[in-house]
């Protein structure tokens, strides 16, 4: 075990060790229905001081419905709570080493739509809504260290460090008011710890929001009521994050968040910087049915630097709609080093790889939404976007023997893309229980791309290449779709849109392309909801991905002596459809069927052509994935949370292109596991233990061998929850990215390795104007008391 893995464990194992707690009774009994049926996952708590009403024992009823619980000796309030029942309060006296019998305790069922659930060990009220629930966080607000931590304490919400999920949902939208966050997933977190947790009087989670944000049904929405503090409020937070792993690898990062909101107007400014440096290796062994080989070793080292930040402005100019502003201004360097060798038949040639990128961007979004009456609603957005990259690239190659030639070039590529995007979409009520949602969006772009080449092979002979290209894109997708809800536990939707894509590309040097592609894209979604807590849900989305300008760029480049990469301007996009049926049971328990089926899958294909390997970018395959994927969360005690998943699925793959195997199968499985702990009362110390296992995995191009990744970590938070310090271990066992393909007429091997075991430190402080005040009128009342 490493060192890092190595003291982070250590003080688990201290903090862990100071939990433990005397017992001297026991109480025992089943949990049943009205019907006399046995609950399973009913929490069962110990209170002994109702003025306090904190919960010193807590239990969970089995799948027969009975229970076990260890409790002081003494009289006590024992409750118990289960979703889709109403809460049972008896009085209970604990004798010392003797066992309670309290037989069968029956629970009716709530037919009410708001309902006490217990999670985490603290009793939270739940309102049903037809579209999902709602939940007042007033009293545990104060008691949270910041919004994220707070939405980690509410039913069906789980936050795995920086990682913030809905069970059964794939994405997450999050609002604060009416204002949505317009940022990517990997900063919800970010956005979530600049909030004071008292600022929020209840959390909606929308688990089928408007089609506008679920065009799949894989979305889902959380959307945070703030309280009257709000309406004259300034605040943020500031902070800071170092990373070192093994070899050159590690980060140094600086971010912060400025918001203000004044009733009508809010604003919001986030900027950052972080520089980042790492090591990485890529081996790779061609093996020819001939008996010759051709083995490629490419160690590399470099930096990835970012400066930027997003703003956003918006203003309510009545309660009908508001307009707004979103601007994202960004530029990131790379300067990387790759020191490669080449083995091959009767020689070895050792090359020396420099590369700088620059790319900056620029993109901005107007956007407005109005309620022109109760039932229907419009929204609109137009975006403008810029990207540049520049790209110098000095190959140096030296050689053994002398008889083997060797090459040396200079290579500048200049790359430009601008476009607009718009976007306007109608959500109208059709009645009491039906809506109907329906828009396009429009996306056009202009890409300009100018390469330069200068190569000498041996010292003896140059060439030079000199090209550029211009490629117009354009992607329209009209939609239409219609929800129904004939009772508030049944829920339907069904819709299509289509997706059109046309791309034109002129040349200096090559005849003018022109390459357009249409798909139908269906989904339909079905959902049951049971008052004791079950939920059914049959689900069919698709989507298609369609190629990068990486991917369909034009031009060949050598990558070093026998090796070259390619684009594909035939290259269209892939199209997938999944069919799922989900089952979960109170939140806690989730079991998923699929089926995942893609068509014309992009897939980089390498290929030998006169001893050099060429790698291109194809619609190689289809495939057919079947699986299963069961979960379980476990919220019910103040100190421990538990989340695990697995899954396995057989795949099919077969090749739609000459070159790769006909037809593979594959089984695909692995689990996860994350464990989080809250070491004291106030839930200021906690930390987390994740560990994740990906078997091996096969498809028509290559097969991968198993993965392991574990990490860990500890978080604390000092001066009234605004300070926090974090301490986590990254990839403590990480595992190397290795296989093989099967080709015709050779074999590739490949032991890869990106990720290397890593410390991680952070540092956050979180303000406001809240508080300005109090200080100074407490100061007051107690000068006033002490006077009389």
């Amino acid at each position: 075990m490493n060192k890092i893995s190595f003291f982070l464990l250590l003080l688990y194992g201290m903090s862990i060790s100071v939990m433990a707690d005397e017992r001297h009774g026991k109480v025992i009994g089943q949990i049943v229905s009205e019907e006399g049926n046995p609950v399973e996952g009913a929490y069962i708590f110990m209170i002994a001081d109702m003025a306090t009403q904190k919960i010193i024992s807590s239990t969970l009823s089995d799948d027969d419905g009975t229970f076990s619980l260890e409790s002081p000796c003494g009289e006590m309030v024992m409750g118990i709570s289960c979703l889709g029942y109403r809460m049972v309060r008896m009085n209970v006296s604990i004798k010392d080493a003797e066992t309670t019998d309290l037989g069968k305790c029956p629970m009716e069922a709530e037919i009410n739509e708001l309902q006490t659930v217990v999670v985490k060990g603290h009793p939270v009220r739940v309102k049903s809504m037809p579209d999902g629930f709602s939940v007042n966080t007033t009293d545990i607000a104060s008691s949270s260290n910041s919004a994220l931590d707070l939405l980690g304490r509410l039913p069906q919400i789980k936050v795995k460090g920086n990682e913030i999920s809905v069970i059964g949902k794939e994405h997450i939208l999050l609002s604060v008011n009416n204002v949505m966050q317009r940022v990517d997933k990997e900063q919800l977190a970010d956005v979530l710890k600049g909030y004071d947790a008292t600022l929020i009087t209840s959390v909606d989670v929308i688990t089928a929001p408007p089609v506008k944000y679920d065009s799949d049904g894989t979305t889902a929405m959380i959307v945070l009521h703030m309280s009257s503090k709000f309406n004259r409020y300034t605040g943020g937070n500031i902070g800071s994050e170092i990373m070192k792993g093994e070899r050159y690898n590690g980060r140094y990062g600086v971010y912060s968040t400025g918001v203000f909101n004044n009733d009508k107007l809010f604003i919001d400014i986030t900027p950052s910087y972080n520089h980042n440096y790492s090591y990485m290796s890529e081996n790779a062994t061609y093996s020819y049915d001939t008996g010759d080989s051709y083995m490629t070793s490419t160690p590399s080292r470099g930096s990835n630097d970012y400066v930027g930040g997003y703003a956003t402005v918006q203003y309510q100019y009545n309660k009908k709609g508001y307009f707004g502003l979103n601007c994202n201004i960004g530029r990131r360097d790379h300067d990387n080093e790759f020191v490669s060798e080449e083995n091959y038949s009767g020689g070895q040639t050792f090359n020396r790889n420099y590369i700088s990128i620059g790319k900056p961007r620029v993109n901005a979004s107007v956007y407005a939404e109005h309620s022109f009456s109760d039932s229907f609603t419009g929204w609109v957005e137009t975006s403008y976007y810029s990207y540049k990259e520049n790209n110098d690239m000095l190959f140096e190659g030296c050689y053994a023997p002398e008889e083997h030639p060797f090459m040396t070039y200079l290579s500048n590529q200049s790359l430009k893309a601008k476009g607009v995007t718009f976007a306007n979409d109608y959500s109208l009520a059709v009645g009491k229980n039906t809506s109907l949602d329906f828009g396009f969006k429009a996306y056009y772009a202009r890409i300009s791309n100018e390469r330069s080449n200068e190569l000498t092979e041996a010292g003896y002979h140059a060439t030079s290449q000199n090209d550029r290209i211009k490629l117009d894109d354009i992607k329209l997708n009209p939609y239409i779709s219609t929800t129904y809800r004939p009772t508030q536990n049944l829920y339907f939707r069904l819709g299509v849109q289509v997706s059109y894509s046309k791309r034109d590309l002129d040349s200096r040097d090559m005849e003018r392309r022109k390459l357009d592609y249409t798909n139908f894209l269906p989904d339909f979604i079905a959902s049951w909801n049971s008052k004791a807590g079950s939920r059914l849900s049959l689900i069919l989305t698709s989507g298609c991905i369609d190629p990068k300008f990486d991917q369909i760029n034009p031009f060949e480049w050598r990558i070093n002596q026998h090796s070259y990469s390619k684009g594909n301007l035939d290259l269209k996009g892939e199209s997938h459809y999944t069919y799922k049926a989900v089952y979960s049971y109170k939140g806690s328990l989730s079991i998923t069927g699929y089926v995942n089926q893609r068509r014309k899958e992009i897939v980089s294909v390498n290929r030998l052509v006169d001893g050099d390997v060429y790698s291109v970018t194809e619609n190689a395959q289809n495939s057919m994935e079947y699986g299963i994927k069961p979960s379980f969360y476990y919220d019910r005690l103040k100190w421990l949370e538990i989340s695990a998943e697995a899954y396995w699925g057989y795949k099919i793959s077969k090749a739609i292109i000459s070159g790769i195997s006909e037809k593979a199968t594959s089984d695909i499985w692995g689990c996860n596991l994350y464990t989080g702990f809250v070491f004291n009362k106030a839930r200021t110390f906690t930390g987390y233990i994740n560990c994740a296992y990906t078997g091996r995995q096969k498809t028509a191009v290559s097969t991968t061998d198993p993965m392991l990744d574990f990490g860990t970590g500890l978080s604390l938070f000092v001066l009234d929850r605004k300070l926090a310090f974090s301490l986590s271990g990254i990839n403590l066992f990480a595992s190397q990215y290795k296989g093989k393909g099967e080709r015709q007429g050779y074999t590739i091997s490949f032991k890869n390795r990106y990720n290397y075991p890593t410390l991680y430190f952070s540092v956050n402080y979180r303000f406001n104007n809240l508080k300005d005040a109090t200080p100074r009128r407490q100061k007051m009342m107690r000068s006033i008391e002490q006077r009389m």
